[in-house]
């Protein structure tokens, strides 16, 4: 029998083997969800945004703390340390959603900022992803313990 647990990293004390989520298939993310991709720990990656039905960049135009911000709060996490700009996570593939995304820092979600969207998924090229590194303890672990 195979149990499913969903719980912060600094609570397991118990053999079990774990991944963490950084990467949902399109078929269980909702739209406007956003993930990060490209970094060395969950903590940080380029930013991805599920718009139409398909993962797409975001543009680092105007692309700052407070944006990063709301991308990490999305994600579970207190807040943003660094938003970092031009593809240093590497270049994503596929639509790039946002040319420009303007948040307070409040928003609960990336789709809440002021953006300037682009429809047909070409609003810069992915030389210019932005990136988040979030700082935080509240990273959730997907787990299967095998009891």
């Amino acid at each position: 029998m195979y149990l499913e647990l969903k719980v912060k990293y600094w609570q397991i004390n118990f053999y079990c083997l774990y991944s963490y989520v950084d990467v949902l298939p399109n078929d269980t993310a909702v739209e406007g969800s956003v993930r990060l991709v490209g970094g060395t720990t969950p903590l940080e990656g380029r930013v991805e945004v599920i718009l139409l039905g398909h993962w797409g960049t975001v543009c680092d135009r105007n692309w700052d703390l407070a944006d990063a911000t709301v991308v990490c709060r999305q994600l579970g996490y207190p807040r943003a340390v660094e938003a970092p700009r031009s593809d240093i996570f590497g270049a994503g593939s596929g639509p790039s959603w946002y040319s420009s995304v303007r948040c307070a820092g409040t928003e609960g979600n990336l789709t809440e900022c002021h953006n300037f969207d682009s429809t047909s998924g070409s609003a810069c090229p992915h030389s210019r992803d932005a990136g988040v590194v979030c700082s935080g303890q509240s990273q959730s672990l997907y787990m299967v313990c095998k009891l």
